[in-house]
């Protein structure tokens, strides 16, 4: 059975980000075979191999159409704007029990998807894990085709152009068993991201990935996380009890400082 990460990247922005992430990838897990998908042939030592997309869309249909031809037995998908601060080789033992696994999506679309419950949330697909299976080849079909077809439709704007929305409609009518990730395995800091323990995928554009890492894996406790690109804000359980017990003794002082003026 053969495992394996695989980036998707088209446009030189794109590849340049993906050599950055697999080179992150390639320091906690220099054995895993990683696999490029891009629309030209590039020389870099952080891919076992390189696929040149032919005829390439320049878009999300590039990512869809590619993740299907994964040439591994289970494979972790990840986007090019992500660094990697951990092994997640973990990923792949959770693809015994499951087809596929993806996180919530932090900011979701205003906007609810005909025939699918509130209650079943938009997905992001920026890290995805999957078996390759007839039932997940044909998924990846079904997602294809749904995209495509949203994409000529009146829907808005966030419907027509993001993935998430087709890939949430098409999921909820399959039979896949699914694994919903935890936020430390696709760490979205573009709103404040709630995490527990350490943070093994970031998932955001950053001028200085690797000082965001620094910062929200500076502890492990349980911990409110938000970057507004510059600052870098964060507070977590043991420094909420921390202040909070602060606060307390300088109230306690001051209540014993004036009990003594009026004794």
């Amino acid at each position: 059975m053969s495992t394996g990460i695989i980036y998707i990247a088209t446009g030189k922005k794109y590849i340049d980000e993906a050599c950055q992430s697999a080179a992150s990838l390639k320091a906690h897990m220099p054995t895993a075979s990683v696999t490029l998908f891009a629309d030209q042939p590039i020389d870099s030592s952080y891919f076992d191999d390189v696929v040149v997309i032919e005829n390439p869309e320049y878009g999300f249909i590039d990512k869809i159409m590619y993740m299907n031809k994964s040439p591994y037995d289970r494979t972790i998908f990840i986007d090019t704007d992500t660094r990697i601060c951990d092994d997640i080789s973990d990923l792949f033992v959770l693809l015994d029990r499951f087809d596929i696994a993806v996180s919530h999506e932090a900011q979701r679309g205003e906007r609810l998807i005909e025939g699918v419950p509130e209650c079943f949330p938009e997905l992001n697909t920026g890290v995805v894990p999957f078996r390759k299976t007839p039932q997940v080849e044909a998924f990846f079909l079904d997602w294809l085709a749904a995209y495509k077809q949203g994409m000529q439709s009146k829907q808005s704007l966030y419907q027509q152009y993001n993935d998430q929305p087709s890939f949430q409609e098409v999921l909820y009518h399959s039979d896949l068993r699914v694994a919903t990730l935890t936020p430390e395995y696709n760490c979205r800091c573009l709103s404040s991201t709630f995490v527990s323990r350490k943070v093994k995928i970031l998932h955001l554009r950053h001028p200085d990935l690797s000082k965001v890492e620094q910062e929200i894996n500076r502890n492990q406790f349980k911990r409110i996380f938000y970057d507004p690109e510059i600052g870098l804000l964060r507070i977590s359980q043991f420094e909420r009890k921390l202040i909070i017990w602060m606060k307390r003794l300088k109230r306690g002082a001051m209540r014993l400082s004036n009990s003594e003026y009026e004794w």
